[in-house]
Protein backbone atom coordinates (compact mmCIF):
# COMPACT_ATOMS: atom_id res chain seq x y z
CA UNK A 1 0.00 0.00 0.00
CA UNK A 2 2.69 2.01 1.30
CA UNK A 3 4.29 1.60 -2.81
CA UNK A 4 1.52 2.06 -4.60
CA UNK A 5 0.75 5.92 -2.68
CA UNK A 6 4.72 7.06 -3.43
CA UNK A 7 4.16 5.54 -7.16
CA UNK A 8 1.21 8.04 -7.17
CA UNK A 9 3.53 11.08 -6.02
CA UNK A 10 5.91 10.36 -8.48
CA UNK A 11 3.29 10.33 -11.17
CA UNK A 12 1.48 13.59 -9.98
CA UNK A 13 5.39 15.26 -9.56
CA UNK A 14 6.66 13.80 -13.41
CA UNK A 15 3.03 15.59 -14.77
CA UNK A 16 3.61 18.82 -13.09
CA UNK A 17 6.99 19.15 -14.09
CA UNK A 18 5.95 18.34 -18.12
CA UNK A 19 2.98 20.95 -18.14
CA UNK A 20 5.88 23.41 -16.61
CA UNK A 21 8.41 22.70 -19.64
CA UNK A 22 5.39 22.60 -21.81
CA UNK A 23 4.28 26.21 -20.71
CA UNK A 24 7.66 27.21 -21.38
CA UNK A 25 7.78 25.81 -24.95
CA UNK A 26 4.70 27.85 -25.78
CA UNK A 27 5.72 30.98 -24.03
CA UNK A 28 9.28 30.57 -26.09
CA UNK A 29 7.18 30.30 -29.12
CA UNK A 30 4.90 33.23 -28.55
CA UNK A 31 8.20 35.40 -28.23
CA UNK A 32 9.49 33.95 -31.18
CA UNK A 33 6.18 34.20 -33.22
CA UNK A 34 4.59 37.79 -32.07
CA UNK A 35 7.02 40.04 -33.62
CA UNK A 36 6.55 37.72 -36.91
CA UNK A 37 2.70 38.33 -36.47
CA UNK A 38 3.15 41.75 -35.64
CA UNK A 39 5.06 42.45 -38.98
CA UNK A 40 3.02 40.24 -40.85
CA UNK A 41 -0.03 42.77 -39.79
CA UNK A 42 1.78 45.41 -40.48
CA UNK A 43 2.78 44.20 -44.46
CA UNK A 44 -1.19 42.90 -45.15
CA UNK A 45 -1.68 47.19 -43.60
CA UNK A 46 0.66 47.88 -46.35
CA UNK A 47 -0.84 46.29 -48.67
CA UNK A 48 -4.58 47.57 -48.13
CA UNK A 49 -3.13 51.03 -48.41
CA UNK A 50 -1.53 50.48 -51.15
CA UNK A 51 -5.22 48.90 -52.42
CA UNK A 52 -7.02 51.38 -51.64
CA UNK A 53 -4.55 54.62 -53.23
CA UNK A 54 -5.29 52.02 -56.48
CA UNK A 55 -8.94 52.32 -56.10
CA UNK A 56 -8.58 55.72 -55.79
CA UNK A 57 -6.23 56.29 -59.26
CA UNK A 58 -8.90 54.12 -60.65
CA UNK A 59 -11.67 56.70 -59.54
CA UNK A 60 -9.97 59.50 -60.73
CA UNK A 61 -9.42 58.39 -64.34
CA UNK A 62 -12.88 57.16 -64.14
CA UNK A 63 -13.73 60.74 -62.73
CA UNK A 64 -11.65 62.36 -65.46
CA UNK A 65 -13.57 60.27 -68.18
CA UNK A 66 -16.89 61.26 -67.11
CA UNK A 67 -15.89 65.45 -67.05
CA UNK A 68 -13.36 65.62 -70.82
CA UNK A 69 -10.19 64.86 -69.39
CA UNK A 70 -10.99 67.24 -66.02
CA UNK A 71 -9.39 65.81 -62.52
CA UNK A 72 -11.62 67.00 -59.54
CA UNK A 73 -10.78 70.16 -57.80
CA UNK A 74 -9.47 70.54 -54.27
CA UNK A 75 -11.06 72.38 -52.37
CA UNK A 76 -8.61 74.36 -49.68
CA UNK A 77 -8.68 77.59 -47.99
CA UNK A 78 -5.22 78.19 -48.21
CA UNK A 79 -4.14 77.70 -44.30
CA UNK A 80 -3.94 73.72 -44.15
CA UNK A 81 -3.31 70.61 -45.93
CA UNK A 82 -4.76 67.21 -45.77
CA UNK A 83 -7.90 69.44 -44.61
CA UNK A 84 -10.74 70.63 -46.29
CA UNK A 85 -9.73 69.28 -49.64
CA UNK A 86 -9.79 65.47 -48.81
CA UNK A 87 -13.84 65.85 -47.58
CA UNK A 88 -14.24 67.78 -51.09
CA UNK A 89 -12.77 65.35 -53.17
CA UNK A 90 -14.57 62.43 -50.95
CA UNK A 91 -17.82 63.74 -51.59
CA UNK A 92 -17.06 64.64 -55.58
CA UNK A 93 -15.92 60.84 -55.61
CA UNK A 94 -18.74 59.26 -54.21
CA UNK A 95 -20.37 58.17 -57.75
CA UNK A 96 -16.97 56.54 -58.56
CA UNK A 97 -15.84 55.17 -55.70
CA UNK A 98 -18.82 54.18 -53.89
CA UNK A 99 -20.27 55.85 -50.70
CA UNK A 100 -23.99 57.76 -49.89
CA UNK A 101 -24.09 61.12 -51.51
CA UNK A 102 -25.60 63.67 -49.20
CA UNK A 103 -25.06 61.84 -45.92
CA UNK A 104 -21.57 61.88 -45.62
CA UNK A 105 -20.65 58.45 -46.42
CA UNK A 106 -18.04 58.28 -48.50
CA UNK A 107 -15.74 55.23 -49.68
CA UNK A 108 -13.48 53.54 -46.94
CA UNK A 109 -10.98 53.43 -49.26
CA UNK A 110 -10.29 56.91 -48.17
CA UNK A 111 -9.71 55.55 -44.78
CA UNK A 112 -6.03 54.29 -44.28
CA UNK A 113 -5.32 50.74 -42.59
CA UNK A 114 -1.87 52.07 -41.07
CA UNK A 115 -4.08 54.44 -38.78
CA UNK A 116 -5.12 52.94 -36.08
CA UNK A 117 -9.00 54.41 -36.97
CA UNK A 118 -7.98 55.97 -40.23
CA UNK A 119 -8.77 59.14 -39.63
CA UNK A 120 -5.86 62.14 -40.17
CA UNK A 121 -5.64 64.29 -36.95
CA UNK A 122 -8.10 66.06 -35.65
CA UNK A 123 -6.61 69.37 -35.44
CA UNK A 124 -5.23 69.62 -38.46
CA UNK A 125 -9.21 69.91 -39.65
CA UNK A 126 -10.96 71.14 -36.82
CA UNK A 127 -14.63 70.29 -37.00
CA UNK A 128 -13.79 68.83 -40.61
CA UNK A 129 -14.28 64.97 -40.99
CA UNK A 130 -10.45 64.47 -43.19
CA UNK A 131 -9.13 61.16 -43.54
CA UNK A 132 -5.00 60.19 -43.52
CA UNK A 133 -4.65 60.40 -47.47
CA UNK A 134 -3.66 63.72 -48.92
CA UNK A 135 -4.47 64.96 -52.18
CA UNK A 136 -1.71 66.54 -53.94
CA UNK A 137 -2.88 70.23 -54.82
CA UNK A 138 0.26 72.26 -54.98
CA UNK A 139 1.18 73.79 -58.36
CA UNK A 140 -0.77 70.66 -59.71
CA UNK A 141 -4.56 69.83 -59.13
CA UNK A 142 -5.74 73.24 -59.07
CA UNK A 143 -7.69 74.65 -55.83
CA UNK A 144 -11.35 75.29 -56.51
CA UNK A 145 -11.24 78.91 -55.41
CA UNK A 146 -8.73 79.22 -58.29
CA UNK A 147 -11.59 78.13 -60.70
CA UNK A 148 -12.84 81.73 -61.39
CA UNK A 149 -13.64 82.69 -64.82
CA UNK A 150 -11.85 80.24 -67.42
CA UNK A 151 -9.49 78.87 -64.74
CA UNK A 152 -10.38 74.85 -64.87
CA UNK A 153 -8.57 72.06 -63.00
CA UNK A 154 -6.14 70.17 -64.12
CA UNK A 155 -6.52 67.27 -67.17
CA UNK A 156 -5.23 64.02 -67.49
CA UNK A 157 -3.18 64.73 -70.44
CA UNK A 158 -1.15 67.94 -68.45
CA UNK A 159 0.40 65.08 -67.39
CA UNK A 160 3.96 64.76 -69.38
CA UNK A 161 5.42 62.06 -67.26
CA UNK A 162 2.35 60.24 -64.96
CA UNK A 163 4.60 57.72 -63.83
CA UNK A 164 6.32 60.95 -61.68
CA UNK A 165 3.46 62.21 -61.35
CA UNK A 166 1.98 62.36 -57.59
CA UNK A 167 -1.18 62.35 -57.04
CA UNK A 168 -1.97 61.05 -53.46
CA UNK A 169 0.17 59.69 -50.54
CA UNK A 170 -1.35 58.41 -46.88
CA UNK A 171 0.68 61.47 -44.59
CA UNK A 172 -1.11 65.37 -44.12
CA UNK A 173 0.77 68.45 -43.39
CA UNK A 174 -0.71 71.56 -42.16
CA UNK A 175 0.90 75.01 -43.28
CA UNK A 176 1.75 75.46 -39.56
CA UNK A 177 2.87 71.88 -37.94
CA UNK A 178 6.29 70.92 -38.34
CA UNK A 179 5.82 67.95 -35.68
CA UNK A 180 7.52 65.04 -38.07
CA UNK A 181 5.36 62.87 -35.96
CA UNK A 182 1.87 64.55 -37.54
CA UNK A 183 3.59 64.91 -40.63
CA UNK A 184 4.59 61.33 -40.84
CA UNK A 185 2.47 59.44 -38.43
CA UNK A 186 3.71 55.92 -39.77
CA UNK A 187 7.40 57.08 -38.98
CA UNK A 188 7.37 56.26 -35.43
CA UNK A 189 6.19 52.93 -36.11
CA UNK A 190 9.18 52.25 -38.29
CA UNK A 191 6.86 52.21 -41.05
CA UNK A 192 7.37 53.55 -44.99
CA UNK A 193 3.86 55.54 -46.49
CA UNK A 194 2.53 54.67 -49.98
CA UNK A 195 2.15 57.24 -52.82
CA UNK A 196 -0.07 57.24 -55.30
CA UNK A 197 1.25 58.39 -59.04
CA UNK A 198 -0.64 59.31 -62.15
CA UNK A 199 -0.32 56.16 -63.90
CA UNK A 200 -2.09 54.27 -61.45
CA UNK A 201 0.84 52.96 -59.58
CA UNK A 202 1.85 52.83 -55.92
CA UNK A 203 5.12 52.46 -54.19
CA UNK A 204 6.44 53.21 -51.04
CA UNK A 205 8.76 55.33 -49.25
CA UNK A 206 10.09 56.06 -46.07
CA UNK A 207 10.43 59.37 -44.45
CA UNK A 208 14.48 59.28 -45.54
CA UNK A 209 13.74 58.39 -48.83
CA UNK A 210 11.25 61.27 -48.77
CA UNK A 211 13.32 64.04 -47.19
CA UNK A 212 15.90 63.56 -49.82
CA UNK A 213 13.29 64.54 -52.44
CA UNK A 214 10.99 66.72 -50.73
CA UNK A 215 11.44 70.27 -48.42
CA UNK A 216 11.76 70.39 -44.59
CA UNK A 217 9.93 73.31 -44.32
CA UNK A 218 6.27 74.73 -45.77
CA UNK A 219 8.17 77.89 -47.17
CA UNK A 220 10.00 75.58 -49.92
CA UNK A 221 7.30 73.18 -50.81
CA UNK A 222 7.05 74.25 -54.50
CA UNK A 223 9.92 71.79 -55.61
CA UNK A 224 10.23 69.56 -58.36
CA UNK A 225 9.08 66.06 -56.09
CA UNK A 226 5.67 68.00 -56.12
CA UNK A 227 5.11 69.38 -59.44
CA UNK A 228 7.12 67.43 -61.35
CA UNK A 229 5.53 65.23 -64.43
CA UNK A 230 3.27 67.98 -65.20
CA UNK A 231 3.18 70.03 -67.90
CA UNK A 232 4.07 73.81 -66.67
CA UNK A 233 1.80 76.92 -66.75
Amino acid sequence: MSKKRNRTRNWRAFTLIELLVVISIIALLIGILLPALGAARSTARSLQCKTNLKQIGIGMYTYADSFKGHLPYARNWGWQHGGYDIPFVQDVMIPYLGGKEGGGDFSKVFLCPLQEDGWGEDWIVGDVNATHYRYNIDKAIRYEAYAEGDEQSRRIDDMLDPGITVWFWDIAWPDWVDNPDKIFPHAKNGAAFNLLYGDGHVTSMSEDEYGEQAPKDRAEWDTDFITQGWRKE
